[in-house]
């Protein structure tokens, strides 16, 4: 099984942003080729300082770009379910179904607060409308 390195974490999580390489390079301050080169995997350890102005550019902790191992509470602005289906290797699902995953549970996290904000006594009325069986 080949293992996935930081570069890998990092195209799968600009990807999630829709960034550019060019895009996460200005806003990391690095150079494009750079984030080329580590995302091919000719960079096998860009050290923690590159690694921190990655994680702060992509909105992702540290942790989630140094080891995917170390997921709960970690994320800053996705949500920990989120990042940690984004983080498992592509052995384990494939970046369209990780995608397809992360709609999916948005979807039910959103038709969730819709319920919660209608209330009971207003959805209740809602069911009363309907015409009977």
């Amino acid at each position: 099984m080949n293992e996935e390195g930081v570069g890998d974490r990092v195209r799968r999580f600009r990807r999630h942003r829709k960034l550019t390489q060019q895009a996460l390079a200005d806003i990391a301050g690095v150079d494009k080729g750079y984030i080329s080169r580590l995302e091919a995997g000719e960079i096998a350890d860009p050290g923690i300082e590159l690694v921190e102005r990655l994680a702060n550019a992509l909105e992702v902790s540290l942790r989630h770009l140094a080891d995917p191992r170390w997921y709960a509470g970690e994320t800053r602005s996705l949500p920990d379910w989120e990042a940690a289906i984004l983080a498992l290797p592509a052995s384990c699902l494939t970046d369209e179904d990780k995608d397809a995953i992360v709609r999916f549970v948005r979807t039910i996290i959103a038709a969730k607060k819709t319920v919660l904000v209608l209330g009971a006594a207003e959805l209740a009325g809602r069911f009363d409308s309907l015409a009977p069986i």
